[in-house]
């Protein structure tokens, strides 16, 4: 008990630090570039241009622009307002039945943070024990942000931090039943203009829940390697190992995933997901997605 009250209370003054330093003036590496780019012209020119003026709302659009030219894709996402509707079909192993979930997401991003929903879902557990209808799930809200991206913007952090909050029936499989934070780790590459890697890593964990002490408690590790191939400047192909090991159980699992995405419009990305589940202590045989993103740029 005691190890746990300390790392919930290291983990929200690990957070609040985040916020505290996320406040500090931003998107320090789109204003290098701006300025680096105002000082070619003046010695080109060999005069000064004086500066323009513009709304402050077309000045906040045209730096939050800047600043995600040129940066690794998982950045640029990050720092993107965005929707998204998702729909996820999950084969079950020890039972043999499926899972149906719809995925309602989105985020508003400014300067280099972004804050929203991760996941509103939508569930229908058909097992030869339980089948009904649509019900809600679990809800996660999300706080991101980017305190650093490289001079030559190949490289950068991508802090995230996850908090999940109860709203499925527990009873019935519909959600864990607890509270849970998951701080999230992102450091993408960019090693060339057809390839970023990204390894993340990821610590989820519940906290306290006094009405319900019996429900288990939650200390997952996820370890990711996020590989993204482009073959065009309008599509691109994700394939990912992801291991998870489960601190409670003290076992092991794995699954692999292959996404396929097209750039349907300027704003809108489509995209087909299958993953694998590997290991004795997979918690499924193998899930298929559909998902349509809104970016709003």
């Amino acid at each position: 008990m005691t190890q746990r009250i300390h790392r919930i209370t290291a983990s929200f003054l690990s957070i609040g630090l985040t916020l505290l330093l996320s406040l500090t003036p931003a998107g320090s590496y789109g204003q290098a570039a701006a300025a680096e780019e105002q000082g070619a012209k003046q010695q080109a020119t060999g005069k000064q241009e004086a500066p323009q003026q513009q709304p402050a709302a077309q000045g906040q659009e045209a730096s939050q622009q800047a600043a995600t030219q040129g940066v690794p894709g998982p950045i640029r996402y990050e720092l993107t307002s965005r929707m998204e509707l998702k729909y996820e079909q999950t084969f079950l192993k020890e039972s043999g039945g499926q899972v149906y979930r719809i995925l309602f997401a989105g985020s508003y991003a400014f300067s280099n943070m972004s804050f929203g929903i991760d996941e509103l879902p939508l569930l229908k557990i058909d097992t030869p024990a339980l089948s009904e209808g649509f019900m809600v799930g679990d809800m996660i809200f999300r706080y991101g942000w980017v305190p650093y991206v490289s001079p030559s913007g190949n490289f950068g952090l991508d802090l995230v931090t996850n908090l999940t909050l109860p709203t499925g029936d527990f009873e019935k499989g519909l959600g864990g039943g607890r509270y849970a934070l998951e701080p999230r780790l992102f450091l993408p590459y960019k090693v060339n203009q057809s390839f970023t890697i990204v390894p993340a890593i990821y610590y989820m964990f519940t906290l306290e829940n006094e009405e319900k002490p019996a429900q288990e408690d939650v200390s997952l590790l996820t370890l990711r390697l996020i590989n993204f191939y482009y073959p065009s400047t309008k599509s691109y192909v994700l394939v990912e190992p992801r291991l998870y090991y489960d601190f409670e159980a003290s076992k092991a699992s794995g699954e692999l995933r292959f996404q396929l995405g097209t750039l349907l419009t300027p704003n809108i990305i489509g995209s087909l997901e299958y993953e694998a589940g590997i290991g004795m202590n997979r918690p499924f045989d193998g899930k298929i997605a559909g998902v349509l993103r809104y970016l709003f740029r």
